[in-house]
């Protein structure tokens, strides 16, 4: 389960409105409890995606070893990646499945016509599908 601030949450949302027609992409970091990933902290980074910007991101590793790093000086640890499904549901699509790792849990956010429309979280399980 994730459990994220409304504010952390607005910020997710801001960053897929200022991207949008793009997706937008970045890390969550936080704590794991038991079951629970609890974001403390985001951090926005680059889609190095520039031929299918609008449906695909690649996400900056520079910028995934600089949130790690952050992190690790917290006490905190990476817990999750988000990203923006421009004009699309906030469902995990096959691409997102193949490129998931079961550690992190996934936020989907659903930025419609440059509005918001919905969210969801995914985790991989142990038969490699989101649930």
């Amino acid at each position: 389960m994730l459990e994220i601030s409304k504010d952390l949450l607005e910020q997710i949302i801001a960053h897929g409105i200022e991207a949008y027609p793009n997706e937008c992409c970045g890390l969550m970091i936080g704590l794991v409890v038991e079951d629970k990933k609890i974001v403390q902290e985001i951090f926005k980074a680059k889609n190095l995606n520039k031929e299918r910007s609008q449906d695909r991101y690649e996400l900056a590793p520079q910028d995934f070893l600089f949130a790690d790093k952050k992190a690790q000086e917290q006490g905190l640890e990476i817990v999750g990646i988000y990203h923006t499904h421009p004009d699309h549901p906030s469902k995990a699509s096959e691409t997102d499945r193949e490129k998931a790792y079961q550690e992190y849990s996934y936020l989907i956010v659903a930025i419609h016509k440059g509005t918001f429309f919905s969210k969801n979280s995914w985790v991989l399980n142990d038969l490699e599908q989101f649930q």
